[in-house]
């Protein structure tokens, strides 16, 4: 006697012969167990294939936001505010697009789209004196802009937002401030670099080499980060992107605090912060309130410089002894 599920099969019976359906419990068996393995099958199928169909929608948004971001960056480098004269100017945020890049599609299409910058600088308008010169000065200063990519969301979590710049909402404000700095702090490095080994030969005399090269870069890599932080809030306000942040305690520690002023006293990337928390929703009250007190503190010295130096009829500047 065997038994599968509740039916059963007896020895066969002349005087009472099985119904002519005996056979179709077994058969009905068979197709169900058909039906259930086709249905494990097919749904592994079908995952495969929406795993498949999305990365290759993936590959399709990155090259093509790819190719307009390249655009859009070469575009902006040509509109220049003002020019230096051994290399170097100040542009309407041309590394935006770069970075934005990188936040919404992670460090192997941020790096390789940063890459692909560099070689687009170096062929138009570069300014050769040697190989490694080249490879400081293009091709590591812009693939640098890449760094931003380490900020980007989880890549199981961005894939799913097929809206490219909703993929900022993924990622805190605070994070996507840092990004931008950490990128623009490492052309300012290689650049600087650069200045050293290639460009020391310009420092007037008496000055040393390395001052030279911080404060012949930073002429003009500072005011580019400033201008392409201004850019970086006025395009996440008009897109109307609200990053996604949990509550933070109102309450600050004593480190919190230090942490805080350690910051704020950083010459132009300190008062960029201080723009942030005395602006951001996020930020704790407590924090956003002694921000906004410093900003207009600051604001007060500022006018009351400008009016000494307009009264004096030029920049007043101060000395310490």
């Amino acid at each position: 006697m065997c038994r599968l599920r509740g039916y059963e099969r007896k020895a066969y019976r002349p005087d009472k012969p099985e119904p002519d359906n005996a056979g179709g419990g077994i058969i009905a068996e068979a197709a169900l167990l058909l039906v259930h393995l086709s249905d494990i099958k097919g749904g592994a199928f079908f995952m495969s294939e929406n795993r498949f169909i999305s990365t290759n929608r993936e590959k399709i948004m990155a090259v093509a936001s790819g190719g307009i971001c390249l655009a859009l960056a070469e575009v902006l480098s040509l509109l220049k505010l003002f020019e230096m004269p051994q290399g170097g100017a100040v542009t309407l945020a041309s590394m935006l697009p770069i970075i934005l890049y990188g936040l919404c599609f992670g460090p192997v299409w941020g790096f390789g789209v940063a890459f692909l910058y560099s070689v687009l600088q170096l062929a138009i308008g570069a300014y050769f004196l040697s190989p490694m010169q080249v490879l400081l000065d293009y091709t590591l200063a812009f693939s640098a802009l890449g760094l931003a990519s380490f900020f980007a969301a989880k890549v199981s979590t961005r894939i799913q937002e097929s809206n490219i710049l909703n993929r900022l909402r993924l990622i805190p404000l605070w994070k996507i401030l840092l990004a931008t700095l950490v990128a623009l702090s490492g052309r300012l490095l290689f650049s600087f670099l650069s200045g050293i080994v290639f460009y020391g030969s310009y420092a007037p005399a008496g000055q040393a080499v390395w001052i030279y090269s911080l404060l012949y870069n930073g002429t003009y890599l500072i005011p580019e980060a400033g201008i392409t932080v201004i850019a970086l809030f006025a395009l996440l306000a008009t897109l109307n992107i609200r990053t996604r942040e949990e509550p933070l305690p109102e309450n600050m520690s004593l480190i919190d605090w230090l942490l805080t002023f350690a910051v704020s006293v950083v010459p132009v990337f300190g008062q960029i912060f201080l723009l942030v928390w005395a602006f951001d929703v996020k930020t704790k009250q407590a924090k956003k309130t002694w921000a906004q007190c410093v900003l207009i503190v600051l604001a007060l010295l500022f006018l009351i410089w400008l009016i000494v130096s307009i009264v004096h009829q030029h920049p007043v500047t101060f000395k310490f002894n």
